[in-house]
């Protein structure tokens, strides 16, 4: 068949290769698609040329239809190239499609009101312009689409950072273990965007992940932090979004921030019994603990209170309890005594105004089921960075110390 130079669609006569060529642009621009139901728009506006036909016609006989045409490459160095090669082998032509590999942009109108539905709009007087270039990332670079669970960027102990970007964009990553750990996680903040942290935890019936933590301390230009945050083996998610605001009487999130990067990092640690278990604020609910026990753990966020429940057997005489504070904090203890679902503050420790070790000594208890609070009076302090110790033992003649 002969070809026609200048970009007009052209077709090899099936020598080389045995798979004929069709709808390829001259000079390696491109390929035109041979199924495209319209004419093509140039970068000049003007009209191209008209639909090209079916790849089928442009078959080899006696040859199968592989449905993939092959695309014409430039020669380099060699003298015949964007002419026509009247059936001569030429080295220029690519004898199979190539894998499928880069990226496809689509461009199309928002949603408007219509008559009796949203529609997408249209004018054909109004050209756009789109541009595209690459541009290097860092190694850590999420890897999107991540805007749920089922398509969440995988990450361990380590960082990886992320653009806030469309509007209402939401970025999931998978934490995948083996058994339970303690994480930590932290979030840098945007110039232009509230940031809101969330730690879930996938579901056993394969439903909707189960939120575990929320972090929304902060406002625009602050990161978030979760401390210390017990998570069960297998697959955990955290989620970077935008911070919920109310517009109109209704909560959005449209926070976005195209042109900053977050970070965000994940540390593990084996859950060992020496670290705190959030959530933990219900001395009801909470995790029971193995006496003695020296737990170290974090109030944080504000209003923060974190609760050590744990059984007394009888005969076991008193109960001495102590908090070591972060520095610049100031802790106080409760000793709550658990009747079913009900439970009793009978026993409080603030003597300190400020920085300082807090105590409850030789606290008689008789058998049954109690929890230590550590908590900030008034709930006036707080720190993700500055952790405190609780230790808590039974005293008596043969009980450990």
């Amino acid at each position: 068949m002969t070809a026609v130079d200048g970009g007009v669609a052209q077709a090899d006569g099936g020598v080389d290769g045995g798979v004929a060529a069709a709808g390829a642009v001259d000079a390696g621009v491109g390929a035109l698609d041979a199924g495209a139901g319209g004419p093509d728009v140039d970068g000049g506006g003007a009209i191209g040329s008209p639909p090209a036909p079916d790849a089928s016609a442009f078959a080899a006989p006696g040859l199968p239809d592989a449905g993939a045409i092959a695309t014409l490459a430039p020669d380099a160095g060699s003298p015949d190239a964007g002419s026509s090669d009247a059936g001569s082998p030429d080295g220029g032509v690519v004898g199979a499609a190539p894998a499928p590999h880069g990226f496809v942009f689509v461009v199309r109108s928002g949603l408007y009101p219509g008559p009796r539905s949203r529609m997408r709009g249209a004018d054909p007087r109004l050209p756009y312009t789109l541009f595209a270039a690459l541009e290097s990332g860092p190694d850590d670079l999420e890897i999107e689409p991540n805007d749920d669970a089922a398509h969440a960027t995988p990450m361990g102990s380590g960082t990886r950072s992320g653009y806030l970007a469309p509007a209402g964009d939401a970025d999931f990553y998978r934490i995948r273990t083996d058994q339970p750990m303690i994480l930590r996680a932290e979030v840098s903040g945007l110039e232009r965007a509230d940031v809101e942290m969330q730690v879930l935890a996938a579901s056993r019936a394969g439903g909707k992940p189960t939120l575990l933590a929320r972090a929304n301390e902060g406002g625009v230009r602050e990161g978030e932090v979760i401390p210390a945050l017990w998570i069960p083996a297998g697959d955990t998610y955290i989620a970077i979004l935008g911070a919920a605001r109310q517009l109109e009487g209704k909560s959005v999130r449209d926070a976005e921030d195209r042109d900053h990067l977050y970070k965000l990092t994940a540390s593990l640690f084996p859950d060992d019994g020496t670290w705190e278990r959030e959530p933990n604020d219900d001395p009801v609910r909470t995790t029971e603990v193995t006496l003695p026990a020296a737990i170290k753990g974090y109030i944080w966020p504000r209003r923060d209170r974190d609760c050590f429940r744990f059984h007394v057997p009888a005969g076991s005489g008193t109960l001495t309890t102590r908090v070591f504070p972060a520095r610049g904090m100031d802790l106080q203890l409760r000793l709550w005594e658990i009747h079913g679902k009900r439970a009793d503050v009978i026993g409080t420790a603030d003597a300190v105004r400020g920085e300082g070790e807090e105590a409850m000594v030789a606290v008689p208890v008789r058998e049954g089921d109690y929890a230590v609070e550590v908590s900030s009076p008034r709930n006036k302090d707080a720190s993700p960075s500055e952790q405190y110790e609780v230790q808590i033992r039974l005293d008596g003649p043969g009980l450990p110390q």
